[in-house]
């Protein structure tokens, strides 16, 4: 058995320093071969830091064209078995690997794992994000493990996701019904807090509005939608209670966030889904 470790990294140098430390030779416990694979969308590459201070891990330029695309690069020229993706921002437990490995022999059956995702500051405030993961069932990118075979399957993440959000979640959708996705509490990776700035987040509006259209363009056989009609209809009943759990928590800027989304986001998501501006994404 042998694992590949893919890590998008995009402009984030003392971040990445941090998790490849948790990476190097000696660090983790893991009793296989592993291979660590940096694959950079940054403006400013960090193929001189890599070389210099993580020798033993490889440095390959990225497409530029969001996350699912660098992903996507990296799994490309991964050599192992097994494709182990986490994020340049999150810090690896030393039993991360081995905790992999064990559970691809304990579920001979199962072509794919999550891991757990342990949040590193405060969630309890207004517009924190955290990919959280204590409990399975949410397949975040910032750790999973694949088996390469099935990754090539499915055709790795879909491209058309141009920033984080969703395309782990419409891959899982895919993966689903071709194996079992065990969740592997004891692989653990931790992962800071973000704290947006409101306008931040509605800058990101139009962004994050397309990406859900594709989502849920993609599972609208699986939840038994009608037509594009259900979709936006799931997708307003979605952010009305997104919109009251910011007044129940007393999230003055969650709220305004909800309420763009739904005077602007999904009206933009009805016009595209409408003109066919969103396309199915692939089975």
């Amino acid at each position: 058995m042998s694992l590949s470790v893919v890590i998008p990294t995009c402009n984030r140098p003392d971040l990445l320093t941090l998790c490849l430390s948790a990476l190097a030779p000696g660090t983790q416990t893991v009793t296989t071969r592993y291979e660590v694979i940096v694959t950079d969308d940054g403006e400013q590459p960090v193929d001189a830091l890599v070389n210099d201070r993580f020798p033993w891990a490889r440095w390959t330029p990225g497409p530029r064209r969001g996350p699912a695309a660098n992903r996507n690069n990296g799994a490309r020229l991964a050599g192992g078995q097994w494709l182990v993706f986490t994020d340049d921002d999150c810090q690896p437990d030393a039993g991360w690997l081995e905790h992999y490995r064990r559970a691809i022999e304990a579920h001979p059956q199962a072509r794919a794992f999550e891991g757990a995702i342990h949040p590193i500051g405060d969630l309890d405030r207004d517009l924190a994000e955290c990919p959280s993961n204590l409990t399975g069932g949410w397949f975040w990118s910032a750790n999973i493990c694949v088996e390469r075979t099935l990754f090539s399957e499915l055709g790795g993440f879909d491209e058309r996701f141009r920033i984080a959000a969703h395309e782990d979640q419409d891959f899982f959708l895919r993966a689903g019904p071709r194996t079992p996705i065990p969740f592997i509490a004891d692989a653990v990776v931790s992962h800071p807090v973000r704290y947006r700035t409101l306008w931040d987040s509605l800058r990101r509006l139009n962004q994050q509005s397309l990406n859900w259209a594709e989502f849920a363009q993609a599972r609208a056989r699986e939840l038994k939608y009608r037509g594009a009609f259900g979709i936006v209809a799931a997708g307003y009943r979605s952010q009305l209670l997104a919109a009251y759990q910011a007044i129940k928590k007393r999230y003055p800027k969650q709220f305004v966030r909800a309420t763009a989304m739904l005077v602007y986001g999904m009206p933009l998501i009805a016009f595209s889904l409408a003109s066919g501006r969103i396309k199915k994404s692939p089975e």
